[in-house]
């Protein structure tokens, strides 16, 4: 980290793009005085990478500086598995923005193509069709959100019954060598991580960092429950986590199960921000 005594905005632009042209990096980040960060203006340092600017409580003696630092970013996948319910999403999206790499909702692009099905009346149990729907999807990714056909899906793709329609669909073998391929290709030239069922045991099995997020059914369908994403009952919700758990640890493709150089983490008593800090924490120590 670089320490910049500021006397002036020009000189201090001046001295930053003079670091920048003397360094390799991905991201920069610049430290400084929260007042500061309010008038610092990015479009006067020259480069094209990744700026991150963030603002401090000075120390005393501290109020005159600016710290710049310059990171350079392997290509790395963090695999984060588990079953629904236990906070993956969540834990992924706060990841994402703290180590400012992408993420990729593998088990949103199931849950799209179980959305359209049941929107569109297709037979969820005829894999021929299933398969027919998903060619007519454009599945992409904006700020890590999917967008399907032009449309961010949101909430409509969390209720409970696309939750357990999504684990019917996810069971055939060219659905997930479909978009098993799409996910290897978003993911394969820079840092990702991604949760899903299977991402440590079938996506990406060399991936550098593996978690497996866990937590048992009742605490998982009190989640949901509170969620309030439609009207199923606790007890409704709490019978299709069992059914999903096993339909997804049982199918014949890719089943959920931890692999075995992923980390376990049990939720049942921690909350999200513990689990963050537990997933960064060995992150930052490799």
């Amino acid at each position: 980290m670089i320490k910049i005594k500021y006397e002036n905005t020009e000189k201090m632009y001046e001295e930053i793009n003079n670091l920048i042209e003397d360094n390799d990096f991905d991201i920069i980040v610049i430290s400084t005085p929260k007042e500061m960060k309010e008038v610092f203006n990015d479009k006067f340092l020259k480069t094209n990478k990744n700026i991150v600017i963030s603002s401090r409580m000075p120390k005393k003696n501290d109020e005159d500086y600016v710290y710049v630092e310059f990171i350079k970013q392997d290509v790395y996948a963090i695999a984060v598995d588990g079953p629904s319910g236990s906070g993956k999403s969540t834990v992924c999206k706060i990841i994402s923005k703290i180590l400012n790499i992408n993420y990729l909702d593998t088990g949103s692009m199931y849950r799209s193509l179980a959305y359209y099905c049941l929107k569109e009346n297709i037979d969820i149990n005829d894999e021929f069709k299933v398969f027919d729907e998903l060619n007519k999807l454009n599945i992409t990714f904006e700020s890590s959100k999917i967008k399907v056909n032009g449309e961010f899906l949101g909430d409509k793709i969390r209720t409970n019954d696309v939750s357990m329609a999504a684990s019917v669909v996810s069971k055939y073998l060219s659905i997930r060598e479909k978009l098993v391929d799409m996910q290897r290709e978003i993911s394969h030239d820079k840092p990702t991580i991604l949760d899903g069922r299977d991402v440590g045991t079938n996506v990406l099995p060399d991936a550098k960092y593996k978690f497996y997020l866990d937590a048992s059914a009742e605490v998982r369908a009190k989640r949901r429950f509170d969620e309030k994403k439609d009207d199923s009952s606790y007890e409704k919700i709490l019978e299709d986590v069992i059914t999903r758990d096993r339909q997804d640890k049982t199918r014949k493709y890719a089943p959920l199960k931890k692999a075995s150089d992923a980390i376990l983490i049990n939720s049942d008593d921690m909350s999200i921000d513990d689990v963050v800090e537990k997933i960064i924490e060995v992150v930052r120590e490799k």
